[in-house]
């Protein structure tokens, strides 16, 4: 029988219910075959760069930023894992989406409302910490205008938020493909949730 709320069959074959997910049906496989095929950018790199590396390094940032934090670095692994649900909608796209006047709250509430199934699927709280999430929002700027200035097309017009922000060696620059990019996503989280688990025995 088909699913009462709207849904999206996933790489698994399995229905997402996307208003009311539960933490059985969230897969990491689903997950990381998803961002390893989902660009950042709308595709418009100059080589295709996908949200599975983007979110590795924006993890490796948190790491970094939070002295060595297992737990801060899982969630900025996963910190846009419910893009295999609903893709990555650009900023962009989203502030057009309000100047129409869409309401604000309503894309950040379906992905939070995914996030609270995602998270303790994978021993998580089904909330970010609050400090989890500063350190998140910064590493997600260092990793934005690193891509930015490094994939974007030559000539692209300079963003004003990005203008401050230092490229770190820490980022990975190197594009990588589907496979590759999903391995090294499968990698870190693998690592990340075996010593996250220890941590917490």
């Amino acid at each position: 029988m088909e699913p009462v709320n709207p849904y999206i069959v996933v790489h698994s074959g399995e229905p997402f219910d996307l208003v009311a997910p539960t933490v059985e049906s969230v897969s990491i496989e689903d997950i990381a075959t998803s961002l390893a095929r989902t660009p950042r950018w709308n595709g418009h790199t100059k080589l295709p760069f996908v949200v599975a590396q983007h979110s590795v390094n924006v993890s490796h940032l948190v790491y970094d930023l939070t002295y060595g934090d297992l737990v801060a670095a899982f969630y900025a692994l996963l910190h846009d894992a419910h893009e295999a649900y609903i893709g990555d909608i650009a900023t962009p796209v989203k502030k057009a989406l309000i100047h129409l006047g869409c309401p604000p709250e309503a894309l950040e509430k379906l992905a939070s409302n995914i996030d609270k199934a995602i998270f303790p699927a994978f021993g998580l709280s089904e909330v970010m910490p609050r400090s989890v999430r500063e350190a998140v929002k910064e590493a997600d700027l260092i990793a934005g205008a690193t891509e930015y200035k490094v994939h974007m097309p030559d000539g692209s017009p300079k963003v004003d938020r990005f203008e401050a922000v230092s490229v770190p060696r820490r980022v990975e620059r190197m594009v990588l493909g589907e496979e590759e990019a999903r391995d090294y996503f499968m990698g870190a989280f693998e690592y990340l949730r075996h010593r996250t688990s220890l941590e917490a025995a």
